[in-house]
């Protein structure tokens, strides 16, 4: 009897103890965490151009764009038309969306076209509900109508950003004409938009455009296409011969670019 109300009392303890472990893994095991930003996957994808505004097409050359990113509050940065623009936003079900009052940088806006843009996307980003992304497109709706349209563009690396903005040679190697001689009035210039793999700028005497192509700090040029006017001296001629050459490139102090061929530095320019 005494044997049979003891293993009762043994086999009562393990259930006790069993139970007690049990209830100790609940406690101590971490929460599982669930997305606060639902459709951030698609959002955040990218940056986004404003390609349309309330029904009327907004020209390539506009610097209107988001970009969304996810934190513990999620953000919006950008450009408005004129002036760059930041603040969060919030997402729920069925592509809802809401964007907190956003601030902007205050920089006079001499172009009457971007200026209009900027008032008018401000506005319209006050009201809007709702996104849906389609085909790389991404649309933003108040409750009836869309009012903005966009297509993504290749999000840049921080080498990239950096490489991204205006610059004036300032040194390039081969002839023996010096630098002063070759580009008396005009130095020549290269303006990168790498969202949309494209360089422009000017010779010393014509306009161009043409692709460009990078990978790491790998970079090559497709042969530029510009204006036809007639050059004295030979600046321009040299200055795209030597751009063909190149297949490196690298920016000191953000304000240095060094285009190389085979890791010899053959042109230097400066950013403006």
């Amino acid at each position: 009897m005494k044997r049979t109300i003891l293993s009762v009392v043994y086999v009562a303890s393990v259930i006790l103890f069993i139970s007690a472990c049990s209830g100790t893994k609940k406690t101590t095991m971490p929460e599982e965490k669930t997305s606060s930003a639902p459709g951030m996957n698609q959002l955040g994808a990218g940056d986004w151009k404003l390609i349309e505004l309330e029904g009327k097409f907004i020209p390539m050359n506009s610097k209107a764009m988001l970009s969304f990113t996810a934190a513990e509050k999620n953000s919006v940065t950008g450009n408005a038309g004129c002036n760059h623009l930041n603040g969060s936003f919030e997402l729920a079900a069925n592509n809802a969306i809401k964007f907190s009052p956003l601030a902007t940088t205050r920089m006079a806006c001499f172009d009457e076209n971007a200026s209009s843009t900027e008032t008018k996307f401000l506005a319209a980003l006050a009201r809007i509900t709702n996104w849906v992304v389609t085909d790389g497109k991404l649309s933003l709706s108040d409750s009836t109508t869309v009012l903005a349209k966009f297509i993504m563009l290749k999000r840049l690396s921080n080498d990239e950003a950096k490489l991204n903005a205006t610059w004036e040679l300032n040194y390039i190697s081969g002839p023996k004409i010096a630098f002063e001689g070759l580009y008396p009035t005009k130095k020549p210039t290269l303006i990168f938009n790498l969202a949309e793999s494209e360089v422009s700028g000017n010779s010393s005497c014509n306009g161009f455009g043409a692709k460009v192509k990078i990978d790491g700090s790998a970079i090559s040029f497709t042969d530029p296409i510009g204006t036809m006017m007639a050059c004295p001296g030979e600046g321009e001629q040299v200055f795209y011969k030597t751009l063909k050459t190149i297949t490196s490139y690298k920016v000191d102090d953000d304000n240095t670019l060094s285009l190389m061929a085979n890791d010899i530095p053959v042109m230097r320019f400066s950013r403006k």
